[in-house]
């Protein structure tokens, strides 16, 4: 029996911390036919879980949630390594599901201490090489975090200190700040060198990096399928030819042969 994924939930999976270049409803807008479930992985109801199985059950329940009998996960990059982990916790709930990958790629402590540098420069913190690289991130996820949180707070007092900010709005942004990078990096540290696994559903997977190995999270098996684009200097998710494709198989579940 044949089975028609046209008007599957769409639900995409992305930080609201990432560039806009790097997030899939920003570059599909409103060009979907139906609404969409956007789904923040860093947002607050996952709080600073560092648990991938657990993150992968809270993703699960909000798409229950929504009552669909079959869905689409979307993802790009970093978050894409959520995308299996989601997909088993949603189908064992008996609800059909199917993926789609950006550019995927898996989380390493490289990338932890990638976005620690990202976030020094945000904050204007100078000379934050050394401190980012000598950073100790062995240990229990826990020991882990606290590390990262007590770096962070440093720079967010030296960021709020050259602010000259009232004493009260000082109080909110440190607040804020902290609460928000931890968020993101308690996902990094929960998806960090997970191991490739086998999907038990079918994954369009976008390439337009050469370096891109799809096999490093979804294992290798007929059923991804993998899209490879001519490389150029843009965002893969400012670029027509992908977006077109993208945007087909996330509506009607189907797509011209793999390349």
């Amino acid at each position: 029996m044949t089975i028609d994924s046209a008007g599957d939930l769409v639900v995409l999976l992305e930080f609201s911390a990432s560039d806009p270049s790097q997030s899939i409803s920003n570059a599909l807008a409103t060009s979907l036919p139906r609404p969409t479930l956007d789904l923040d992985l860093i947002g607050a109801g996952y709080g600073r879980e560092t648990s991938l199985e657990r993150r992968a059950k809270l993703l699960a329940d909000d798409v229950a949630a929504a009552g669909e009998t079959g869905v689409v996960l979307a993802a790009s990059c970093a978050a894409s390594a959520m995308l299996i982990p989601a997909a088993t916790r949603i189908a064992r709930r008996g609800t059909r599901v199917r993926l789609a990958a950006v550019d995927p790629v898996p989380v390493t402590t490289g990338h932890i201490r990638h976005t620690l540098a990202t976030i020094a420069g945000t904050l204007g913190i100078g000379g934050a090489g050394p401190a980012v690289e000598d950073l100790d991130l062995g240990g229990t996820d826990e020991a882990v975090l606290a590390r990262i949180e007590a770096l962070l707070g440093d720079w967010v007092e030296v960021f709020l200190r050259e602010a000259a900010m009232d004493p009260e709005d000082q109080e909110l942004i440190r607040s804020d700040l902290l609460d928000r990078y931890l968020r993101w990096h308690s996902f990094l540290i929960a998806a960090r060198d997970v191991p490739a696994q086998d999907p038990a559903c079918r994954v369009e997977v976008f390439l337009t990096d050469p370096s891109s190995d799809p096999a490093a999270l979804f294992a290798s098996r007929p059923s991804v399928r993998r899209h490879r684009y001519p490389h150029r200097d843009t965002a893969a998710l400012e670029r027509a030819d992908l977006l077109d494709d993208l945007r087909t198989t996330l509506i009607s579940g189907s797509l011209r042969p793999a390349g």
